[in-house]
């Protein structure tokens, strides 16, 4: 889905593979590798009118439950011990916790790359033992468990869990035909850097029941509120499936993934209740998928790959639909190489992420690939204590997005500030800002080091929540330089609105 300065929005409703290129100033040239495209085309008086338009089609997803509103995910692994330390720490440093995520609740691998998972969808209780408890006492504490989950299957960690006296999914899969094939028509294993594994054939409508079923009673049975939903970014266009080719089913998979995912909170009973957030998507994504997450962000600052590039992925999401979009606080992906530079993730790059996070519907941190040489909140009383404060924001804000998701639609989508003003000449200059609503605008630090940013406010007076300040013009953009020590973004509410009140709080 594409918009544009005349609050025109395009979208491609077809399945064939796509580009689009918006490099010419006077045109968009997109080209599908098809005989025939279907495309739908929606005026507006707003770009975000234009886009909303659009979800008749394509749809739009619900907000996350209400549970995920009230603190912080804490993406912590480790085993049953190491969870409760972490948790103690960051109760400790008073952070306010919704959820704890367990990724490694199916154990783990050590590869080159990093610390990575067993590919085999049910509890690793060597990893967690006592499991059951832990879940319980979590739960007693208002604390929910998410896991993790991917359409793939790994050979060696399902014969792992066998020999646990647990299930072995691959080999279920494989005798009942659920796996990709190669030409040849043997499993399609595929090269995970490190290992091996096989895709679930989303496009046979038995192994995406099978594979529902499996995550409903291996995840959810585990007591898991909701889990990750990674990978399904399409199988190799020559692979043998039910439906056909690879190639011909590439660009659906993602949504196949989504459909298995509702399907197994069916299953489970958690429709109301359950959260579960995707990597992959495409356009009809914004109403299949209940959330999206950026992706494995590098842990740096780079505009090409780190905390920068979330502002403008985040923006590009919402124009292109995606309402309900988060990232990776702190970013995933750190790479040891003897011949660059390797970039650690440190306490200011934590903080400045969470800031930048704080309009996303979740607050979420991630651990990343190389848990060691990276800062973690979780396992520092310091850090920890600077997150609190901002995961208490991130709470109070939750008022508002209640207010904006009763309005229906994309309201509560974090916007570029143009999308909703695009008449004011904020685009070019509010190209690093975000907005949730009219009445919300967040000017993230995307710099090591600084502690001031410019900001371009839209048309109004804003107030900054830290210090009171009033900032803006009743009728025109105005741009200030604006204090933001770490821990303190800049943050503005619309002077006189309920949310500048519900701020109010946190004023000096």
């Amino acid at each position: 889905m594409n918009v544009t300065g005349l609050s025109r929005s395009l979208v491609y409703r077809g399945d064939a593979f796509s580009s689009v290129d918006l490099r010419p100033d006077d045109r968009m040239i997109w080209e599908v590798w098809s005989s025939t495209a279907d495309f739908s085309l929606a005026a507006a008086a707003t770009p975000a009118d234009a886009v909303a338009i659009q979800s008749a089609w394509a749809g739009a997803a619900e907000p996350p439950p209400a549970w995920t509103r009230t603190g912080l995910i804490a993406g912590i692994q480790g085993g049953t011990d190491e969870v409760r330390e972490k948790v103690a720490t960051l109760q400790a440093a008073d952070v306010p916790l919704a959820a704890v995520w367990l990724q490694d609740w199916v154990g783990r691998r050590t590869t080159d790359f990093g610390e990575r998972l067993q590919w085999n969808w049910s509890l690793d209780d060597e990893q967690y033992p006592g499991w059951e408890q832990l879940v319980a006492d979590l739960e007693a504490q208002g604390i929910r468990v998410l896991t993790y989950v991917n359409p793939s299957l790994s050979e060696d960690s399902g014969a792992a869990a066998s020999a646990r006296g647990g299930r072995d999914l691959y080999a279920e899969a494989a005798a009942a035909g659920y796996l990709a094939l190669d030409e040849g028509g043997a499993v399609l294993d595929i090269d995970q850097h490190g290992f091996t594994a096989a895709m679930v054939d989303l496009s046979d409508a038995a192994a995406r029941e099978w594979l529902a079923r499996v995550i409903a009673d291996e995840a959810a049975g585990s007591g898991a509120s909701g889990w990750m939903a990674d990978f399904a970014e399409g199988p190799p266009p020559d692979a043998v499936l039910d439906g056909g080719s690879g190639a011909d089913w590439r660009v659906r998979w993602p949504v196949l993934w989504q459909d298995v995912n509702r399907r197994a909170l069916e299953i489970a009973g958690l429709e109301a209740d359950g959260f579960v957030w995707h990597r992959s998507g495409g356009t009809r994504s914004a109403g299949a998928a209940d959330a999206l997450w950026l992706g494995d962000q590098t842990q740096d600052w780079s505009r090409e790959d780190g905390l920068a590039s979330t502002v403008t992925l985040t923006q590009s999401l919402s124009a292109s639909g995606m309402a309900q979009v988060h990232g990776d606080i702190g970013g995933y992906t750190s790479i040891d190489l003897p011949v660059i530079p390797d970039p650690v993730r440190d306490d200011e790059l934590v903080i400045r992420w969470a800031e930048a996070s704080l309009l996303q519907p979740v607050l979420r941190t991630h651990e990343g690939n190389r848990p060691a040489v990276s800062a973690q909140p979780a396992e520092d009383a310091e850090l920890a204590a600077q997150l609190a404060e901002l995961t208490r924001v991130f709470v109070a804000l939750g008022p508002e997005r209640e207010r904006l998701a009763a309005q229906g639609g994309l309201a509560d989508a974090v916007q570029h500030p143009w999308m909703l003003a695009p008449d004011a000449g904020l685009d070019g200059i509010a190209d690093e800002e975000l907005q949730l609503g009219p009445d919300i605008l967040l000017a993230p630090v995307l710099s090591a080091g600084a502690t001031t940013v410019d900001v371009a406010f839209p048309p109004g007076r804003w107030q900054n929540i830290w210090t009171g300040a009033v900032f803006g013009g009743a009728s025109s953009v105005t741009r200030e330089s604006v204090d933001a020590p770490m821990g303190r973004p800049a943050l503005f509410v619309r002077d006189g609105t309920a949310v500048a009140g519900e701020l109010s709080v946190f004023a000096d």
